[in-house]
């Protein structure tokens, strides 16, 4: 049986007191009315009564008075707490709406993007930068369809049909299309899409332990145009070494060949002391250049780790401690590193030579720097040495490192990861020591007289006969009608150059075993295997030398391996160089050099009127073509500043005529200065 509340008895009781009131009022008239008080006496029954209702309205008064007071304190503490939580639940929603009003703020002055999804897949939140790399317009969710919670497939459905992912969603990564289409797989932590404007959106999913997510969309185009623009800046840069290389090595061949024929020949002590002076410098000039293209090539991450037996960091320690060290001694220590770790090997190089100060140690490593500004003019150098060595260290995973004291010496040492290395087939070592070998005949596919020159006198000084094509296609007629044992094959030639002969000798029955070995100036690895791809069998750089003619001629007999090489350059000079002019002069005469040079201005003039034919009709490739060989021709001669403007003239095709203007300017200063040293030449011929 359920307890009656206070409330409740109170009730009772207002009840009984009111109905009590009532009763006793009306025995009381009664009593009035029938027994007037001058009457003598009361009628026994109704004292009764009254008396009762009397008692009863008594205790009802009574019990109203014991219950009303705890009453009156409960609705007092009722009232209290009411308006103590109204107070609290106005405050707490305060808070809620400074929190929520916060929170759009925040989200909608945010540059990235922010969408949450509950666990169903539902749109709850979104800020207007998520709208804007969404493609909608924010009046749709607005939307009976897209009123909020909105499945986030129908937003995707309503992406696709806008075109925000392309005509057929290839503006998507493939897991993602698949995801939305097919419902297969799972989004992963981040992605990257773009937009049919070309701006690029990485978007980012944060899971949430309910089972939603919330997703992050950044615009990242100013960073992906950057990291494309040093990508082409790499390129480009790749592709100026190897133009540069093709424009220094390819006359530095002819100055170090012709000095090596030279100094074969009968000479006397003083002839052969200036031929040697002049191999010695051309080999440092050579050092030199190596030096710069091997830092370059390093900046771009462009050099290739080759792990063979001894290096270029060893040999370039070695020399500078002979090089520091004018009397005293050079010791260098090996040993190898064990332990829990990867095993390695360590290198030291200790000289009792100069010494370095401490405060010059700090800039040893770094590029074109010494320890002292007076070394580079006593000791010469470029201060790329120490620079390159730490490069290629730690791109060995090594460390570098060196111990020194002024005047008394150095140790330089380094240690890099042990790669144990295998033993060379014996056709390699065959190659590496050349010995006699059979007369081959050699076919050398060159297009520059002095080149072929060169190459020729090399190889008969080996002992072989040669012939000579002056470009692919007189190649291709030379083998046609005679066999020959090896090609030597140049790769930038006119009318055909060195990758179209290739393919097409080895289109003829009689060229698809004769042994073929590219021979340019070209230096990076995409490049030899570009020649290896075309069906080249080697590789061999310029400028050539007799050892490495003879290797290549080794290989190729005794079948070896293809151990092609790489090689480097540098930037060119725009001046005349005289010293290549007399060169020439000296190694052909002056009278053939004259008679060179009046052809080539016969040659330069075909060459500049097939130039502006092409470019009226707009053959870039022809005109590049025409363009290399002109150059080519000109730098041979000494003519440097005409073929700078041939190389500037390449990269602005658009401004053709001016470019022929300046590349005939050019060389008419560089004809009339030849001229004029060959008149001074046979004027002291005559005079002697």
């Amino acid at each position: 049986m359920p307890i009656p509340t206070t409330s409740s008895r109170i009730r009772v009781l207002e009840c009984i007191i009111l109905i009590a009131g009532v009763l006793l009022l009306l025995t009381l008239g009664a009593l009035w009315f029938t027994s007037p008080v001058t009457s003598g006496g009361v009628h026994p029954l109704l004292i009764a009564l009254g008396t009762f209702f009397a008692m009863l309205l008594a205790a009802a008064s009574f019990a109203y008075i014991l219950y009303q007071r705890p009453s009156e304190i409960h609705r007092q503490r009722l009232a209290e707490a009411q308006v103590k939580y109204k107070a609290r639940a106005e405050l707490n929603e305060a808070r809620y709406m400074e929190k929520s009003d916060l929170l759009e703020i925040t989200l909608g002055h945010m540059n990235q993007g922010i969408a949450f999804v509950n666990a169903d897949g539902k749109l709850l939140i979104f800020n207007k930068r998520a709208v804007e790399y969404s493609g909608m317009d924010e009046a749709q969710f607005a939307q009976p369809e897209f009123a909020l919670p909105v499945d986030v497939r129908a937003i995707f459905a309503e992406q696709w049909k806008k075109g925000e992912f392309g005509p057929n969603g290839e503006l998507l990564p493939e897991d993602i299309r698949q995801y939305f289409l097919t419902g297969t797989g799972t989004l992963p932590k981040s992605y990257v899409r773009r937009r049919p404007n070309g701006s690029v959106i990485e978007v980012r999913i944060e899971p949430l332990p309910s089972g939603g997510m919330v997703q992050s969309f950044t615009d990242i185009t100013e960073l992906v145009a950057a990291k494309e623009a040093a990508e082409a800046g790499a390129r480009a840069k790749s592709a100026f070494l190897a133009t540069m290389s093709h424009e220094i090595r390819t006359p530095l061949n002819g100055v170090l060949g012709m000095a090596t024929l030279l100094r074969r020949t009968g000479l006397s002590s003083e002839q052969a002391d200036h031929v040697e002076t002049i191999r010695n410098c051309g080999d440092a000039l050579l050092s030199v250049i190596d030096d710069i293209l091997t830092f370059s090539k390093l900046e771009t991450g462009m050099v290739e780790i080759e792990q063979v037996p001894f290096g270029q960091v060893l040999l370039n320690l070695l020399s500078n401690a002979v090089k520091f060290t004018p009397q005293g001694s050079v010791r260098l220590q090996v040993r190898g590193r064990h332990g829990a770790g990867e095993p390695g090997i360590r290198f030291e190089v200790t000289d009792t030579g100069i010494g370095i100060a401490d405060s010059a140690r700090d800039r040893l490593f770094k590029e074109f720097s010494q320890a002292d500004a007076s070394i580079n003019r006593r000791f010469g150098g470029t201060g790329l040495g120490l620079a390159i060595s730490k490069r290629l260290i730690e791109a060995m995973a090594g460390t570098i490192g060196v111990i020194s004291t002024p005047a008394t010496g150095s140790t330089f040492w380094f240690e890099i990861p042990l790669h144990v290395a295998e033993a060379p087939p014996e056709a390699d070592q065959a190659a590496d020591a050349p010995g006699p070998e059979a007369a081959l005949r050699i076919l050398v596919v060159e297009d520059m007289p002095v080149n072929q020159k060169v190459a020729k006198g090399m190889l008969r000084s080996l002992g072989h006969a040669v012939d000579i094509a002056e470009d692919g296609e007189a190649a291709l007629i030379k083998v046609k009608s005679r066999a020959y044992d090896l090609i030597f094959m140049d790769m930038q030639m006119p009318r055909m150059n060195g990758l179209e002969a290739t393919a097409a000798i080895r289109a003829l029955e009689s060229g698809r075993s004769i042994p073929i070995v590219a021979m340019t100036a070209n230096v990076f690895e995409t490049d030899r295997d570009t020649c290896l791809a075309a069906g080249m069998n080697d590789f061999v750089g310029k400028p050539i030398n007799v050892p490495d003619l003879a290797a290549a001629i080794a290989r190729m007999s005794a079948n070896a391996p293809k151990r092609p090489q790489a090689l480097q350059s540098s930037p060119p000079t725009i001046e005349f160089n005289q010293a290549r002019f007399e060169a020439l002069a000296e190694h052909v005469g002056p009278e053939e050099l004259a008679s060179i040079i009046d052809g080539f201005l016969e040659d330069t003039g075909r060459l500049l009127e097939q130039l502006e034919q092409a470019a009226d009709r707009k053959q870039a490739d022809e005109q590049v073509r025409l363009l290399e060989s002109l150059r080519e021709a000109a730098a041979v001669l000494g003519f440097s500043q005409g073929a700078q403007e041939c190389q500037e003239a390449t990269r602005s095709l658009d401004e053709s005529a001016a470019a022929l203007a300046k590349i005939r300017g050019s060389l008419q200063l560089n004809v009339a200065r030849s001229q004029v040293l060959l008149s001074m030449r046979a004027a002291n011929s005559r005079a002697a």
